[in-house]
């Protein structure tokens, strides 16, 4: 993710953040942030066969191998199990649903998912979820 969003947000018109999302919680969390801090967010789903995202992670291994980590075929083979392929509703902007039982809310399943990720209320730290369009987005 990159880092101060919010505070890059404000300056951009139109600007495409890539980040791989496997589940439809992290994308839901992602979109929930997004618009959190005034920004849109309109997922793209590319699909990729199996064959062509085997080609990609050996090329990336070959060309630049000290920027990702080995993966085997099993191990390709195991993740493509876990992907939630985006449905319409996602993929139509349409309403983000709530996060998973048992959280309170996105920012906190964010805070959680990702051990990185702070949502930052000036340099005091998080900050509840009633203060986050103050709030500065980083990871």
């Amino acid at each position: 993710m990159c880092r101060n969003f919010h505070r890059k947000a404000e300056h951009w018109n139109q600007r495409l953040l890539d980040f791989g999302c496997w589940s439809r919680d992290e994308r839901s969390a992602i979109r929930w942030l997004v618009e959190a801090v005034g920004a849109s967010c309109h997922p793209v789903y590319m699909p990729v066969d199996q064959e062509t995202q085997r080609a990609r992670i050996a090329h990336r291994q070959s060309t630049a191998p000290d920027q990702t980590f080995p993966m085997s075929e099993a191990d390709l083979l195991h993740w493509r199990t876990l992907f939630e392929e985006p449905n319409a509703t996602e993929l139509d902007g349409q309403e983000i649903g709530g996060p998973p039982p048992g959280w309170p809310g996105w920012l906190e399943w964010a805070a959680d998912r990702w051990p990185s990720f702070t949502w930052l209320s000036g340099p005091t730290g998080m900050a509840p979820p009633g203060s986050v369009v103050d709030g500065l987005l980083a990871w």
